[in-house]
C-alpha cells in the first residue's frame, strides 16, 4: 500500500479526497475542498479521529484512513457484498467479500496493468491480501497452475504499487491495475498455465480499456531501486507469449 502521510502543510489530490470524506462524514465542518491541508482541516480530522476512538494526531495514512472513513464511503459506493471471488483452488479463508485494502471513494482509471510476484505462496498470499491489517491487495493474482483469484473489482484503487510512477504520472494505484504471479518469478520460468491464464485476463480487458503494449509494466520498472518484481526473464517470456499471441 502507499504510505503517504496527510498532513497538516499537506496539498494535492490526496488531501482533497480526505476533505471531501470528512465532509460526507459530518456536516458541521464545511470544509474547503482546495486540497490544502491547513489549521482547520487539521481540526476537523482531529475530531473526527476523537469520535471514532482513534489517536487524535491530525494527520492520516492511506491505512487510517481506510479505518477512519472506509465503513461510512462503503455506504455511498458498496461493494459487491454478496459476489464471492470465484477461486478453482482451495484457499484456507472465507471470502464474504472483497479485499478491504483499497481507497475507498475512488475508481481506477484502468489505464493498463503493473504485474507483481506476490513472494508467497498462492493460498498464503490471498489470505493476507484479504485481511486487512495487511494493508495491500493486488486486483488478481494467478496460481502456478493457472488458477486466477479476484480479490477486487477492476474499478478499485487497490493497494499493490505504493510509491511508484508510469508515463510520468505518479502513484500507479489510482489508475493501474494490479495483476500477481504467486511466488517468485526469479530462478524459474513462468508456466504455460500462468502465461495462458494471463492472456485470459488480459484479453477480457484489452478492447475495453483500449490497452496496448504499453499498457502493461511491472513492479520493478514503476517502483525502481524500491521494488524487483517481475524479473526481466519473465516480463520479456510474459511479452514474448502476448506478442506470439497477438495480444498486443
Amino acid at each position: 500500500m502507499s504510505e503517504i502521510i496527510l498532513k497538516r502543510g499537506s496539498k494535492g489530490e490526496d488531501v482533497l479526497m480526505l476533505q471531501k470524506a470528512i465532509n460526507h462524514y459530518d456536516l458541521i465542518y464545511k470544509l474547503k475542498e482546495d486540497g490544502d491541508f491547513g489549521k482547520v482541516t487539521e481540526k476537523a480530522l482531529k475530531d473526527v479521529q476523537r469520535r471514532k476512538r482513534s489517536k487524535q494526531t491530525g494527520s492520516v495514512t492511506d491505512l487510517s484512513f481506510h479505518v477512519l472513513f472506509g465503513e461510512m464511503l462503503r455506504k455511498v459506493n458498496p461493494p459487491a457484498l454478496t459476489i464471492v471471488p470465484k477461486v478453482e483452488e482451495v484457499v484456507p479463508v472465507k471470502q464474504p467479500l472483497y479485499t478491504p485494502n483499497y481507497k475507498a471513494g475512488y475508481y481506477n482509471e484502468c489505464l493498463g496493468v503493473v504485474v507483481h510476484h506476490s513472494d508467497g505462496s498462492f493460498e498464503g498470499s490471498a489470505d493476507w491480501c484479504l485481511r486487512k491489517e495487511s494493508g495491500v491487495s493486488y486486483h488478481a493474482m494467478c496460481s502456478l497452475t493457472g488458477n486466477i483469484i479476484t480479490l477486487a473489482p477492476d474499478t478499485y484503487v487497490a493497494y499493490h504499487s505504493g510509491e511508484s510512477s508510469f508515463k510520468g504520472r505518479e502513484w500507479c494505484n489510482r489508475f493501474m491495475l494490479g495483476f500477481s504471479f504467486s511466488g517468485t518469478t526469479y530462478g524459474r520460468d513462468l508456466t504455460q498455465e500462468e502465461l495462458a491464464a494471463f492472456l485470459g485476463w488480459w484479453n477480457a480487458r484489452k478492447s475495453q480499456y483500449g490497452w496496448t503494449k504499453d499498457s502493461l509494466t511491472t513492479h520493478r520498472a514503476v517502483s525502481p531501486g524500491r521494488k524487483d518484481d517481475i524479473s526481466p526473464l519473465a516480463e520479456k517470456q510474459l511479452i514474448g507469449y502476448l506478442i506470439a499471441a497477438k495480444a498486443i
